[in-house]
């Protein structure tokens, strides 16, 4: 899992590029969570990035409610450079909206 520590303060939150210093041959999961208990607000988002059976690699993300299965969508890029690219963008999206490291 690739641990990050986030300054939540700091308006202009991005990930850096050393962050996401991984093999090519190596999976990356990086979970998110939001959390809000005067609300009931208990949210999780979950970026994996992996190679396929083909040769492509593959942005895998999860969202939801915590406790219940979450909502899956995949994304297929050519390269490695891509999907890392995608994931950081994905990831500091969320990290925007509140969402902070697992």
């Amino acid at each position: 899992m690739l641990a990050f520590q986030a300054n939540l303060r700091d308006a202009s939150l991005a990930v850096k590029p050393h962050e996401f210093a991984h093999a090519p041959s190596s999976n990356m999961i990086i979970q998110l969570t939001s959390t809000d208990p005067k609300v009931d607000h208990r949210r999780f988002y979950t970026v994996t990035v992996c190679a396929d059976l083909f040769g492509d690699w593959s942005v895998v993300r999860e969202w939801g409610r915590m406790g219940r299965p979450g909502t899956l969508r995949t994304d297929r890029f050519p390269n490695h450079a891509l999907a890392i690219e995608r994931a950081r963008s994905l990831v500091n999206n969320r990290i925007r909206s509140g969402f902070a490291p697992a």
